[in-house]
């Protein structure tokens, strides 16, 4: 799913863990059960990031969503 996203930044693991896969400090702290942490996505914005870019995100994450449930 993440490769079929463009021009957004995803991840699957942690920020502080790249390189590899693992689940964020924050999930663990929050008590998050691993088998749900494992499916979580990090998506990350900056100061350049406009709402348009947002939008166009969201769009793609919902048609990847769709997809995956069908």
């Amino acid at each position: 799913m993440i490769n079929q996203l463009q021009g957004i930044a995803v991840s699957a693991g942690a920020a502080c863990h790249a390189g590899g896969i693992s689940i964020s400090s924050v999930l663990e702290a929050m008590k998050v059960p691993v088998v749900l942490a494992q499916g979580t996505l990090r998506i990350s914005t900056g100061r350049e990031t406009t709402n348009q870019e947002i939008e166009s995100a969201v769009q793609q994450l919902a048609g990847a969503y769709s997809q995956l449930k069908s």
